[in-house]
C-alpha cells in the first residue's frame, strides 16, 4: 500500500510538474494554453521564455534577420517594453477557432503604457497560431476590430460607437 501511495504521489508530482511549466511549449498544448503561457511569460518579465512560443517567421520578422536567438529576441523585447512602461494587468484567453494547422485565439487585455494606453483599456486581439514542429506557436497578432468584438468575444459587447449625424 505505501509503495502504490508513493508511486502515484511521484506521478502526480512529474504530471502537474511538467504541465505547470512555463518555460516551454509541448505537443500537448492547445493554442489556448500557448497563449496563456505566452502572455504569462511576458506579465513576469520573462521575455527569453517569449521565445518558445513563437514560430521562426514570427522571430525573424520582429528581429529583423535570418538567424534569430533567444538573447537578442529577449534583449529587444525587454527594451521596447520596460522603455514603453509595460505592464499586462490581466488577460483572458478565449476559445480558439482551429482550421488544420492554423489557430485564431482571441484574447481580452487589460494593460497600461506610458505613451499608447495610459488609462487602462481593455484591448482585444487576435493571435494567429501555426502547428510549427508538431507544436502550436503564435505566428501573429492583431487588434481586433470593433465590428468583430461580438464573434470572438461572445460575452463582450463592442465599444459603443459614436452616434452618427444625419441628415
Amino acid at each position: 500500500m505505501a509503495k502504490s501511495t508513493a508511486a502515484m504521489t511521484l506521478v502526480l508530482v512529474a504530471a502537474f510538474g511538467l504541465g505547470w511549466r512555463t518555460g516551454e511549449a509541448t505537443a500537448q498544448d492547445s493554442p489556448e494554453e500557448v497563449v496563456k503561457k505566452y502572455y504569462a511569460a511576458y506579465k513576469e518579465g520573462k521575455y527569453a521564455e517569449t521565445y518558445d512560443y513563437v514560430t521562426e517567421g514570427f522571430k525573424k520578422t520582429f528581429l529583423r534577420t535570418d538567424k534569430p536567438d533567444r538573447e537578442a529576441w529577449a534583449k529587444q523585447w525587454k527594451t521596447y517594453l520596460e522603455m514603453a512602461g509595460f505592464q499586462i494587468i490581466r488577460f483572458t484567453v478565449y476559445p480558439a477557432k482551429i482550421e488544420g494547422d492554423t489557430a485564431i485565439v482571441p484574447n481580452k487585455f487589460e494593460t497600461f503604457d506610458k505613451y499608447a494606453n495610459q488609462q487602462g483599456v481593455t484591448e482585444y486581439e487576435l493571435l494567429t497560431l501555426k502547428r510549427e514542429n508538431g507544436q502550436w506557436k503564435v505566428d501573429s497578432q492583431s487588434q481586433a476590430e470593433k465590428s468583430d468584438i461580438p464573434k470572438w468575444f461572445p460575452s463582450e459587447k463592442a465599444p459603443s460607437q459614436p452616434a452618427k449625424q444625419g441628415g
